[in-house]
């Protein structure tokens, strides 16, 4: 290279900056095939699913545009039926959230310095939304997924989204992504500390009425002001007793002596 050419490079390098460059890990084509077959695989089998049913259907039972008109009313029996359309719509739920993981990862660079992404094993609907299992790769670790637990929330259309490492095996990891919380909602959260108690005319709690106004009688006022008894009711005081032990004398005529504790003292005076 002449020098032309260096004092060139340099002048350019210096105007536009520096900036990043992400390899991609060199795979095999039979690889990278089976990688996304394995990213598809719900939706390959749901596809594999309504071609054999319309063939069987086509063959052996209404030929033509009856199949089709038998897959429509079975997709609307599922959709009509609580049970398979909620069914159906987790699964919906879980798959649609599996794909958004991965792309925010791939777009918050949360990759290898080869640019591999970490694997997606398995997604699976909770109570509150979806739970995605990850499985990190080498040069990863659990605080690079908890910086972006923002974007996975934006990007999967939910509340939040909750990381959480394994205590035993760090290189899995569980996000919890949260579409719905239950206490949030106007409906009553049932509990079984409330079986058998009408909650239509019941609060739940055992309420005991206030007595009627009229009903009661004051207590008379034992105080006056300052806190000087009244003469209406006049303070009792405690008498102090005291016990006196008879004492005999030596002298019959003689006067007597007697102490504060009730003793004989005429021997002392």
């Amino acid at each position: 290279m002449s020098k032309k050419s260096t004092k060139t490079t340099a002048r350019r390098s210096a105007q536009t900056g520096t900036f990043e460059i992400i390899h991609r890990a060199e795979q095999s084509l039979p690889l990278r095939i089976l990688a996304g077959l394995v990213r598809l695989r719900a939706e390959l089998a749901l596809f594999t699913t309504v071609v054999v049913a319309w063939a069987l259907l086509d063959a052996y039972v209404t030929p033509g545009l009856g199949a089709w008109v038998v897959l429509g009313g079975l997709v609307l029996a599922v959709a009509a039926i609580p049970h398979t359309r909620r069914y159906a719509m987790r699964r919906f739920w879980s798959i649609y959230t599996r794909h958004r993981v991965r792309a925010c990862l791939v777009n918050s660079r949360v990759t290898t310095h080869e640019g591999q992404v970490p694997r997606l094993l398995w997604a699976r609907p909770i109570p509150v939304g979806v739970r995605v299992w990850v499985l990190l790769r080498a040069g990863l670790a659990g605080r690079h997924i908890e910086h972006v637990t923002d974007e996975i929330a934006a990007a999967c259309l939910a509340r939040e989204a909750r990381v959480h490492i394994h205590d035993r095996w760090t290189a899995f990891v569980r996000i919890d992504v949260v579409r719905h919380d239950p206490l949030s909602g106007k409906a009553d959260v049932a509990s079984d500390l409330l079986t058998g108690r009408d909650t239509a005319t019941d609060s739940g709690a055992d309420v005991i009425p206030l007595p009627d106004r009229t009903t009661v009688t004051p207590e008379p006022n034992t105080t006056g002001t300052g806190g000087a008894p009244t003469t209406d009711a006049p303070a009792t005081r405690r008498a102090k007793t005291r016990t006196t032990t008879p004492t005999t004398t030596a002298e019959s005529d003689g006067s007597v002596a007697m102490g504060r504790s009730g003793e004989d003292v005429s021997d002392y005076v």
